[in-house]
């Protein structure tokens, strides 16, 4: 029926999918309460439905855990009943599902058939994601804000838009090993913005589409902003990567680390291939405040405007 599940809960798989007929949340107030979900079932949801753990509720928080942790050969599948593209919701971690220390864990499942996401992340660290699938979103595979799941050994397969859109600067997931293949576009979203903390851009097999300027600063002090070897940045029209800035008042001390190797350069070029479509590199005159060293090493910078 869903519900509000407020204490500890099994679906044991006796052979049989399940219908979800309404959206479930997972949460108990002043504590964690953990949905479990046994290796080989599915989970048909009905349009308009969604899965979420954490709530708040005036005055309380809700942490909620998932465990669906299936097999090689025992997946676990959360998908629409309808069997179409956009027929449910997705699964949300909301920012209340690791308030009391809540884990989650997502090993050998499939998300599909999402409408906006098949999953979606705010204010969180969780779910710990390995050897999942994450595909046929009418819109994102994984959708974060100000969050930073683990991501492992996944596959992100014919998504409507970006496999994983990263909303604000503060998102990052650590990604490794993950595929990515017939998603539109098949880049990771960058929303850029002021990275006032250290960030790292992690290489993992596909580039980094950035939506707006990049300033990379922390008042009173350095961020860094570590770009992993072999990653290439797209930047959409008109936007740059700035390092260091001020702001009245204030001075903001950045450092770029972007060294590549020989035989896996650092690139960043406009998005569109075209030249003079994206302004560059800045080194702003606070990108050496606080004692901030960057580097450049094995990368290449092309197409700029004014500039590369």
């Amino acid at each position: 029926a869903g519900g509000h599940i407020t204490a500890d809960r099994t679906m044991q798989n006796d052979g049989i999918d399940y219908h979800i007929l309404n959206s479930i949340t997972v949460g108990n107030g002043g504590g964690i309460c953990r949905l479990t979900i046994e290796p080989g079932l599915t989970l048909n949801f009905d349009p308009g439905t969604q899965l979420q753990f954490g709530i708040y509720i005036p005055y309380s928080h809700y942490d909620g855990e998932l465990y669906a942790v299936g097999k090689s050969d025992s997946l676990i599948t959360f998908k629409a009943y309808n069997d179409t593209p956009g027929g449910w919701e997705g699964i949300y971690f909301n920012d209340n599902s690791d308030w009391y220390g809540g884990i989650s864990t997502m090993d050998y499942c499939i998300v599909e058939q999402g409408n906006e996401y098949n999953l979606s992340c705010e204010e969180t660290t969780q779910p710990s994601i390995d050897n999942s699938v994450f595909r046929n979103a009418v819109q994102y595979g994984i959708k974060e804000y100000n969050s930073s799941p683990q991501i492992h050994n996944s596959q992100f397969l014919n998504n409507g838009s970006y496999p994983v859109y990263y909303t604000d600067w503060t998102c990052n997931s650590h990604l490794l090993g993950n595929t990515y293949s017939g998603n539109s576009p098949n880049q990771f979203a960058l929303s850029g913005g002021h990275y006032s903390d250290s960030r790292i851009l992690y290489n993992d097999g596909v580039d980094y589409l950035v939506l707006s300027d990049i300033t990379v600063g922390k008042s009173g002090s350095t961020s860094r902003l570590t770009v992993e070897p072999g990653n290439t940045l797209r930047f959409v029209s008109g936007t740059q990567l700035q390092v260091g800035t001020y702001i009245p008042y204030s001075n903001y001390g950045g450092e770029l680390h972007a060294v590549g190797n020989a035989d896996s350069v650092i690139t960043f070029m406009p998005d569109s291939d075209i030249q003079g479509d994206w302004e560059g590199i800045y080194f702003h005159d606070r990108s050496d405040y606080y004692n901030a060293v960057s580097a450049l090493e094995y990368c290449k910078i092309e197409k700029g405007n004014a500039y590369n």
